[in-house]
């Protein structure tokens, strides 16, 4: 009696993993963006995740990310200005991470925003955070 309980549980599992090994993979969408799919553009511009560095805008960016960015402005204490976007959750080919991009201005251009900014906190590490005024989040997004 235990031998045919044992066969049949044996005979059972075999055929589930039989059934699962057989069944066909699902097709990959290749509209997703994966992390590891990298191109170069014809004209030498990298492209990641459908977003050219250096060209696709804020604005474009978070539509091909389907989430908003938060931004601001980081100012370190030797003087060094850098504004980023933020975007909390972004799911891109099934996975789920953080993405900060840092925006593509002047030293000078940082600083003008810097000068007009809404609100300045410190951080641990001695570098100022800024929430930019309304005028430079427009411009950012441009």
């Amino acid at each position: 009696m235990k031998n045919k309980v044992f066969l049949s549980v044996l005979l059972g599992s075999l055929l589930l993993v039989l059934i699962g090994v057989m069944l066909p993979a699902p097709d990959v969408d290749r509209g997703q963006f994966l992390p590891w799919q990298i191109e170069h553009t014809a004209d030498g511009a990298t492209r990641v995740f459908g977003i050219t560095l250096g060209k696709t805008t804020l604005a474009e960016a978070e539509r091909q990310l389907d989430g908003a960015a938060t931004i601001s402005l980081f100012a370190a204490p030797e003087d060094r200005y850098r504004v980023e976007a933020y975007f909390d959750k972004v799911v891109l080919g099934g996975f789920s991470a953080k993405m900060v991009m840092v925006m593509q201005l002047t030293q000078d251009e940082a600083q003008a925003m810097y000068s007009r900014g809404a609100r300045i906190s410190t951080l641990g590490s001695g570098t100022n955070k800024v929430t930019l005024a309304s005028e430079d989040v427009r411009r950012v997004y441009a």
